[in-house]
């Protein structure tokens, strides 16, 4: 399991970043947050997550630990994936996920973000289609 990445950015996107590592380039899909934190600059560390498949091999990036710690409590929940969680990530920060659900007001806070049209409209590109449809059916 890798911990974390440290390199330089030789591409960034608001869903994915290539960091150079000693000439060999890695791309990691991140968040809005983490893109967020790391535009702008050359060098990032980014905490990893890795997806290991029969057909892929697929790393998740965060910009800080506690992101990293939410996306796998996010995936614990029973029907979440990582695309989800990097979808709630990029919609909510760590502090606010954590808020809400002291509060139990974790559902509405993902209620009003799905019915506000402009919220999706941001995400364009980091979600699918089904995305919204299946944070319906969670929440």
């Amino acid at each position: 399991m890798f911990e974390y990445i440290n390199g330089e950015i030789t591409s960034l996107t608001p869903t994915y970043a290539v960091l150079d590592v000693h000439g060999v380039g890695f791309g990691v899909n991140i968040s809005l947050s983490t893109y967020t934190a790391i535009q702008g600059k050359t060098d990032a560390k980014l905490f990893l997550y890795e997806v290991i498949r029969e057909d892929a091999f697929t790393l998740y990036g965060f910009a800080t630990a506690e992101e990293r710690s939410m996306f796998l409590l996010l995936m614990s929940v029973q029907g979440v994936g990582a695309a989800t969680a990097r979808m709630v990530l990029s919609s909510l920060s760590v502090y606010e996920i954590c808020d809400a659900i002291q509060t139990g007001k974790l559902r509405n806070r993902l209620k009003q973000f799905i019915d506000d049209p402009n919220n999706f409209s941001k995400l364009k590109g980091l979600i699918k289609p089904n995305d919204k449809n299946h944070l319906k059916e969670l929440i």
